[in-house]
């Protein structure tokens, strides 16, 4: 199950309930009161609700998340190919460079549709555009959490020149090195967003 249908599915019948137990004149005296304590605040810069922008976050990460996964998947197959190749060293004949070149372009291309795919709202967190999002946590205080951006694009992971050939066991082991760090990057990456993920659901109930 997704995280917004796990987090977005549920109403706000249990508050609808508790306003509609208030009399008329406890109703008047408590909006007056809100209105009162919202007027001295600064004006918000932003264009949603806090919980809308909780929910835009979340939307993004999820995307943000199963782009991940896509692109973790991928970059394995690749490592595998590598270390099928590289048992045999002594046979890195042209047909081997061949297969190899094929899936580190097919990879690459892959890549690049997995960072577009990840687009929700005109926001990506993984393309590697902007440095960080901050979402407010509270109506009543100032909390925030930052989202770190990243780039997960073959040029921001450092795959975007495996295009040697692949003529030599060095060249395939140069390529193995390389995505061996992309897997452990995008894994890293991963954990940080669905972290983040949980911090944005603890609060989103709660605005």
């Amino acid at each position: 199950m997704s995280l917004g249908s796990k987090l977005f599915g549920r109403g706000n019948s249990a508050d609808a309930g508790a306003h509609m137990d208030l009399d008329v004149s406890q109703s008047r005296s408590v909006g007056m009161e809100r209105a009162l304590r919202f007027a001295k605040q600064p004006r918000p810069k932003y264009a949603h609700s806090k919980k809308e922008a909780v929910q835009a976050a979340l939307e993004s990460l999820e995307r943000a998340v199963l782009s991940i996964d896509a692109a973790h998947t991928m970059l394995r197959e690749t490592r595998s190919l590598f270390l099928t190749a590289l048992e045999n060293q002594d046979g890195i004949d042209d047909a081997k460079q061949s297969v190899i070149t094929a899936q580190v372009a097919n990879m690459q291309e892959k890549l690049v549709s997995y960072i577009n795919a990840a687009t929700v709202n005109g926001l990506n967190l993984i393309d590697g555009h902007g440095s960080h999002v901050v979402i407010s946590l509270s109506e009543a205080t100032s909390g925030q959490l930052v989202i770190r951006r990243v780039n997960l694009t073959p040029q921001g992971m450092g795959l975007a020149n495996l295009d040697e050939g692949f003529e030599t066991v060095q060249a395939i082991k140069n390529g193995l090195i390389l995505v061996e760090r992309a897997i452990d990057y995008v894994s890293t990456q991963n954990e940080t967003f669905c972290a983040n993920a949980t911090i944005l659901a603890e609060h989103y109930d709660r605005l």
